[in-house]
Parts: C-alpha cells; structure tokens; sequence
C-alpha cells in the first residue's frame, strides 16, 4: 500500500506513485477521482479513461478541504451526524481526511440538492444517479484528489502521461 503522508504533507497521486516505482514496486494506474471545487464537477477515472462525469456541490465557505485523500468506508445506507440533521445521505464514500490533527467526516454521497456551487458542510454532493453510479465503480482505497482548480477535460491523459514519463 502506498503511503500518503511525507512529512506530514499529503501527495498528490502522482508522487505517490512516482515515490512507489522508485522504490521497485509495481505501479498500476489507479482508479480515480477528482473534484474541481472552482467548477463544481467530478470525474471517475479508470487506467486514465474517463468513466463518468457529474456535476456535485461541494462545502460553502471553503469547507471542502483541497487535497489528495483515499476512500474508507463504503456505505449504502448512510446518515448524517446529527449536528447536520441526521439525514438520509445514501451511497456514501466516506474519505480518509486528517487536516490539522483533526479528522474530517467528509463523504461523497447522493443529495436531492446538488446546485451548481458551494452548499453542503463539507460533503460532495452527487445527484442519485451519479451517486449509486460512483457507488457502485469506487473500491475502498480509490483515490481521490479534490482540487482548488483543475482542466478536468484533460485530468485523465495528464495523469497517465506523468506516470509514462516517470
């Protein structure tokens, strides 16, 4: 398993799996997910293909942290904390957050509102479809990379491009 932290500075999914070849493991390309937080919209990625594209709504007030994080916990039936109303958040990828010491209970997952800006806590927000979409293709460990601004167009190619050059 490839580490995510050096220093206590999270890795984009590139340099861990640069960091990974370099020390003679076998690099495969992973399965990936990216948000653009600018844009509001997340891509899946499969061997630098992309499987699927959906608008989501993100944290207000920046409450969506920037980074480079892995799925935990897959949930079919899931609910809020009750500090958020204890509701229903169906098809939830819980993420593997620490920011400042803290860990961050932060999940995509289907929502009835997913405008095209900010509006959760902190969660990603997927309607339905895309959510059991997402669901059902995701596997604990996925990556996911949550960016402040990306091309999202190009991500894919990017990606395994970085990964060819070494």
């Amino acid at each position: 398993m490839i580490g995510m932290v050096l220093i206590n500075r999270p890795l984009s999914v590139v340099a861990a799996l640069a960091l990974a070849g370099a020390a003679g493991a076998e690099v495969s390309y992973p399965r990936l997910i990216v948000v653009d937080l600018k844009t509001q919209r997340l891509q899946a990625i499969q061997h630098g293909q992309v499987v699927l594209t959906a608008n989501c709504s993100t944290g207000r007030n920046n409450a969506t942290p920037a980074g480079t994080f892995r799925v935990r916990e897959k949930r079919r039936y899931n609910r809020a904390l009750p500090e958020f109303g204890s509701v229903e958040i169906p098809y939830s990828l819980r993420l593997d957050i620490v920011k400042g010491g803290r860990r961050r209970l932060i999940a995509i997952h289907s929502h009835p509102s997913v405008p095209r800006r900010p509006a959760s806590h902190g969660c990603i927000r997927l309607k339905k479809d895309n959510a059991q979409k997402l669901f059902g293709w995701a596997t604990l460990d996925t990556w996911v990379r949550i960016e402040k601004e990306t091309d999202l167009h190009t991500h894919g190619k990017q990606v395994v491009a970085k990964l060819e050059k070494g």
